[in-house]
């Protein structure tokens, strides 16, 4: 048990759902094919600083799942070796990617160098890529999880986008970040999570343009000159990098 959740772990609130979880599940362990005991009520997203003092997730019925001792024992080594795999997943990507004009192997942040890779933040981050009017909200819309974008959000901030999308990681394990290409502060971000997926949604330049137009937004039309300009550029630095490597492309 890990200084910061010993509170949480001998607190009343959790002896009470850790007790109604166990007469759930009927007191057996809920692994598939194990007839044991239950011995532990084990949170399918993992404890953290960020999240143990979220209800949504620590007693929340839905995260937790009965388990006897073996499996238990079974479940951590699983999640170290998946930890390990996704560092050497990471290693790989920042071979093939040193160099590549959207993702440096280093990202300077207030002139301080930080490594890809250096975090284990958990939860998964999704950043779905691709030109303005490609239909990465419409993607996202279609996938149903939670996702945040930079045009459903009153500020316009970035910062704030990315705040929301560690917030919602924290909340719900997963989150799906919509950006066109990634910033160095989302790069950042990406670099610090231990899972991430980037997908480029792989509409061609002249069905993004007339997509743009044909949605009418003032703001859009007004500078219809921008946008064109805006996704040759990002269209280029896509084309530039490695991504068959990096990116998995999908059409909407």
């Amino acid at each position: 048990m890990q200084d910061f959740a010993k509170a949480f772990y001998h607190s009343k609130a959790w002896q009470t759902v850790r007790q109604t979880a166990l007469i759930r599940d009927g007191g057996m362990c809920r692994v598939p094919g194990c007839n044991r005991p239950a011995s532990v009520v084990h949170h399918k997203i993992k404890l953290t600083p960020y999240n143990i003092n979220d209800p949504a997730v620590t007693l929340n019925l839905d995260n937790l799942i009965s388990v006897c001792d073996v499996c238990h024992a079974k479940i951590h080594i699983r999640d170290k070796e998946d930890g390990r795999k996704a560092a050497a997943k990471r290693k790989a990507a920042e071979k093939i990617m040193r160099g590549n004009s959207i993702l440096p192997p280093v990202i300077f942040v207030d002139g301080v160098p930080v490594e890809i890779g250096t975090q284990e933040r958990q939860g998964l981050l999704v950043v779905v890529c691709g030109l303005i009017g490609s239909g990465k909200t419409t993607y996202c819309r279609k996938t149903g999880g939670a996702y945040t974008d930079l045009d459903e959000i009153k500020s316009r901030s970035k910062a704030e986008q990315i705040q929301r999308t560690e917030a919602l990681i924290e909340k719900t394990g997963e989150c799906m970040h919509i950006t066109c290409l990634p910033t160095r502060a989302e790069w950042e971000m990406i670099a610090s999570y231990e899972k991430i997926e980037l997908i480029w949604i792989d509409t061609p330049y002249e069905v993004c343009m007339k997509r743009v137009k044909r949605r009418g937004r003032a703001r859009d039309i007004q500078d219809l000159e921008h946008i064109a300009v805006a996704n040759r550029r990002y269209l280029k630095e896509f084309k530039r990098s490695d991504v068959k490597h990096i990116f998995r492309c999908v059409r909407v």
